[in-house]
Parts: C-alpha cells; sequence; structure tokens
C-alpha cells in the first residue's frame, strides 16, 4: 500500500506560484488538498476531480462572519448572537436552521469567501505548499466554484515583464485543452487568434511565434492567460507534478475510492442516513399535513373574500406578498394559485360597467399591482434580488422600531425608507464596479451612497478607497476614511484601509501610527502587524 508521505507532492511558491498549481490540479483534474503557506498566512485548497469545492485560511477577513459583514447582509449585532458564529460551518448552518438567509443565499456567500480567498494566495511570491491526495473534504461540503474565470481575470491583471520572466524555454509547448472546459469564458480578439493556431498536438513557443506572427511580447502573456484560463495544457515545462506522480496519484485515488471506509463505518454511515431520512420524512409530512389544512383554510377566505376587502388588502400591503396575503417563504405553486384566484374573481373585465367608474379604477388599479407583484414573484432571479432588498428595508426599519413592529413594517415605514434603499442599490453598484477594478465608474455610485445615507461608515469607507486612486483626490479620500472610523471605530478593516492608504501615498510615518493605534485596540489583528512589520 502507498503511504501518505509517499504520495505528497510539496514545493515553493517561488517556483509555482498558487495560480499556477491551481490550474494544473485542475486541468490534471486531481482530487485532494493543497495547502499553501506565506510566513504567518496558511490556506487550504480542497478540490475534487479538479474544481475547488472548498477552502479555509487562518486570515480573519477571510473568515465568514467577516465576509456576511462586508457583504452587509446580517447585521453585526446579530451575528454575534448566533451560536458558532467563530466556525464558518455551525455559522452557516445556524444561519439558515433560523430562517436568517435562504440555503442558495448562504452557499454564495461561501462561494465569495472561498474566491476572495483563492485571489489573496495570488500575491504570495514566496512560501511552500504541498499537495495531498488523500486528504478530502467531507461528504456534503461542495460550492460552486468558477476557478478558470478567477485565474483568467488574474492572468489580465499581471504585468508583461512578470510573465515574461515566468517561460524559462522557447522549447516549452502548449496544446489546445479539447473538452471546451473554459469555453464560457470571454476572449481578447489577441487570444481567440492565438487559439486557433493551436491544436492538440504540442506546439513549442518558438512555433507558436512563428505561425502566429505576433509580436514577442504579445505571446506569452497571450499564451499564460489561455493556460490559467483552461484553455490549453502546457507542457514541456518545470511541471509542479511529474507524470510519474501523476500516475501514482490516480492509482491511489481509485484505491481510495473503493476502501476509503471500514465495512464497521459504512454501517453507521448507513443507520445515520436512514435514521435521517426518517426523520425527514416525519417532519416533511407533518409540514404538508399543516401547510393542506392551512391552504384549505385560505381557499375558504379567497372564495368569500368581498371586492371591497381585496382592495383594502392590495391598497395597504407593504410588501408583495402581503397583496397576496401570503407569507415571504410561500412556495411559487402558492403565489400563483392565489394571483390566479384573484384574477378569477376580481378581474377588471368582470366589474366592467357593474360598478361606478371611480371603483371600477380601483380594481384595475389593484389588479395592475398584483399582476405586476406576480411578474417579480414567479420569476427566481427577480424574487431572490426583490427579497434580498426587502431584508435591507426591514434592517432599516428596525434601526428606528422595535422588534416586533420591524417583523412586519407598515407600507408607511416602507415608504419611508426609500431613500435607504436607493443608498443600497447605489452602493452594490459601486461596490461592484470597485470590485473589477473600475474605480472611475464606481466613484459616482459611491458618492451617491454617501450622500444618500452619511451615517453609514462603509459607505465613506469604499468611497474613499475610489477616490485614493486619484491623487488629486487624496485629501477628500482621507476624509472619508476618516469618517468611517469615526462612525465605526471598533471596525479594524476601516483603520487598514487608511493605513493602506497612507503607505499608498508616502506617508508611512502616519501609517505607523493608525496601525499602531488598531494593534492596541485589536492585539490579534495578524493583517495589521504583518503591516507594521513590512514598514519596519
Amino acid at each position: 500500500m502507498t503511504s501518505e508521505n509517499d504520495l505528497e507532492i510539496t514545493g515553493k511558491l517561488s517556483q509555482h506560484s498558487s495560480a499556477e498549481l491551481l490550474i494544473e490540479v485542475y486541468l490534471s483534474k486531481l482530487s485532494g488538498t493543497l495547502r499553501l503557506s506565506n510566513e504567518k498566512r496558511k490556506a487550504v485548497v480542497y478540490f475534487d476531480e479538479g474544481k475547488v469545492v472548498y477552502s479555509v485560511s487562518n486570515s480573519r477577513t477571510n473568515r465568514l462572519f467577516e465576509v456576511l459583514l462586508q457583504e452587509n447582509v446580517i447585521p453585526k449585532e446579530k451575528l454575534v448572537e448566533i451560536e458558532g458564529f467563530t466556525h464558518d460551518l455551525h455559522l452557516a448552518k445556524n444561519i439558515v436552521g433560523q430562517g436568517l438567509l435562504p440555503q442558495d443565499a448562504i452557499n454564495s456567500i461561501f462561494s465569495l469567501q472561498i474566491k476572495q480567498i483563492l485571489e489573496s494566495t495570488f500575491e504570495w511570491t514566496d512560501g511552500d505548499w504541498v499537495f495531498s491526495p488523500l486528504a478530502r473534504i467531507k461528504e456534503g461540503i461542495r460550492f460552486n466554484i468558477d476557478l478558470p474565470a478567477i485565474l483568467f481575470q488574474f492572468a489580465h491583471n499581471i504585468g508583461k515583464d512578470v510573465v515574461t520572466e515566468k517561460f524559462k524555454s522557447v522549447d516549452e509547448k502548449f496544446r489546445m485543452n479539447s473538452n471546451g472546459a473554459a469555453s464560457h469564458l470571454t476572449l481578447q480578439p489577441t487570444e481567440a487568434f492565438l487559439l486557433s493556431r493551436l491544436s492538440e498536438n504540442a506546439t513549442s513557443i518558438e512555433e507558436i511565434r512563428a505561425i502566429s506572427g505576433l509580436p514577442n511580447e504579445e505571446v506569452l502573456p497571450t499564451l499564460y492567460a489561455l493556460w490559467l484560463g483552461g484553455f490549453v495544457f502546457h507542457e514541456k515545462w518545470n511541471a509542479p507534478f511529474s507524470e510519474v506522480e501523476l500516475e501514482k496519484i490516480k492509482a491511489a485515488t481509485l484505491t481510495l475510492k473503493t476502501s476509503a471506509l471500514s465495512l464497521e463505518e459504512e454501517q453507521r454511515k448507513a443507520q445515520e442516513k436512514k435514521e435521517q431520512a426518517a426523520e425527514r420524512l416525519a417532519a416533511e409530512k407533518a409540514k404538508e399535513e399543516a401547510e393542506k389544512k392551512a391552504e384549505e383554510e385560505k381557499k375558504n377566505r379567497d372564495k368569500n373574500m368581498s371586492v371591497e376587502a381585496y382592495l383594502k388588502q392590495v391598497e395597504d400591503a407593504a410588501t408583495h406578498y402581503e397583496m397576496f396575503g401570503l407569507d415571504p417563504d410561500t412556495n411559487i405553486k402558492a403565489i400563483k394559485r392565489k394571483y390566479f384566484t384573484f384574477a378569477k374573481k376580481f378581474h377588471p373585465d368582470l366589474y366592467y360597467k357593474k360598478v361606478e367608474a371611480e371603483q371600477h379604477d380601483k380594481i384595475q388599479n389593484a389588479f395592475t399591482e398584483i399582476a405586476r407583484a406576480y411578474e417579480v414573484l414567479k420569476d427566481d432571479d427577480a424574487r431572490e434580488l426583490y427579497d434580498f432588498k426587502l431584508r435591507k428595508v426591514i434592517e432599516a426599519v428596525k434601526k428606528q422600531k422595535s422588534a416586533e413592529e420591524a417583523e412586519k413594517p407598515t407600507k408607511e415605514a416602507f415608504d419611508s425608507h426609500k431613500e435607504a434603499k436607493a443608498a443600497v442599490e447605489q452602493f452594490d453598484s459601486g461596490y461592484d464596479a470597485l470590485l473589477s477594478g473600475d474605480f472611475e465608474k464606481a466613484l459616482p455610485y459611491l458618492g451617491r451612497a454617501v450622500s444618500m445615507d452619511e451615517t453609514n461608515a462603509r459607505y465613506h469607507a469604499f468611497y474613499g478607497k475610489a477616490l485614493s486612486q486619484d491623487k488629486k483626490q487624496s485629501h477628500q479620500a482621507e476624509q472619508e476614511f476618516q469618517t468611517a472610523i469615526k462612525l465605526d471605530p471598533e471596525n479594524s478593516m476601516y483603520r487598514r484601509m487608511l493605513a493602506e492608504f497612507f503607505i499608498k501615498i508616502g506617508l508611512k510615518v502616519r501609517a505607523k501610527g493608525e496601525l499602531k493605534r488598531l494593534l492596541k485596540m485589536k492585539p490579534s489583528d495578524s493583517e495589521a502587524r504583518t503591516l507594521l512589520d513590512s514598514l519596519s
């Protein structure tokens, strides 16, 4: 039997960057873990047949708790009350269990967290790496990560000089990846042209230069981007995994799949699954009976509902759900059934010339409202976006009203928070632009968010980050960072952002002062400590 040590492959990040290791594991369709370390920073990436399914890091900013705060999905005061908030998977389970977020939403947050962890390792130019095919993630822990897209974007942001140094010989070869795994990515014209000149037969860099006719300074960066995007295989280079090692790993993987669990463990797991299935079945049956009873009661109420009661319900509704008299977690079948019940009973055509003109206008307006609400709720993407905005408004109401009032805000409360909703939308657009590196596009959105909600520290901080890209705006950028810290003095991220800004404009003394204040407040902040050490 092959031991774990025999299968472990080790190396230095100075020879193979994390991005290059990730794409090689992806293209080789390996399963296992890739452990990366850079001084005190550590990250572990889990693979299943080449696909990244999970990742963890010892960086505080990459914990699920911090990502949820960054995305402003759940308030900090509520997060810290959740049991197990220091453990990512336990926190996620409790968030879903308490109905704070649906499973799909928490999965999206995990995907964002994993993306941030991967991207944070791209800047590690030294350190160690270890790949082990025998260390696996638990069953059921799987998240969708578009690794080629992440690496492809990264490749486009690297300087041409840096890329050129990565190639050691013109005899290194590339061949097309014909399985189309990265076909969803959009190629630049030069990339599409160069890819069209490649085939499944390996071609050397020297030959590629000749057949493409492209300048030398364009060929290497383009090949590097195509490789990291998963469009081509890289051969005849100092690869992290040799052919012999890959054969050993794949052979061990087959053995692992057939004998990973002992018979006793298999029986225990089978019994657990059986008991869990029985519990789920009983719970689902009880839920189904309760829902059926509730549905019958609702049908009777709808059947006997008067026009006046219908109009009042629609006019007084604060949300799309309240128009139909339903809860936000109602499934689409129930929403559809309620919509068609109303359409059949209260369609404006049924009352034409049977009621006064003013009353008919009200019926017409009410039907227009429920039709518009149904169009949003029947579409999964539109409904998810609507629910997200709805939660934002409820959180805004909670800041001013009691918890009982905030759980079901009135229509007046919703109207009074239109400004807050608009600010959230402006910030989200600016934040997205900031993440994509389009600082010019981000500025007006973030500026409007700040003007709409001057008490939001996060808006000020990221507005300052966008402003800091322009030297002429340095003074205002500092003011925004200082305002964010004043509004939320306990937030270490804002202080680090200010320190990084000082470093960027050459004010190292002020940066040191800010980092020392931060470490005095939070001595365990490893990122601040690393940043301060780099200034010594």
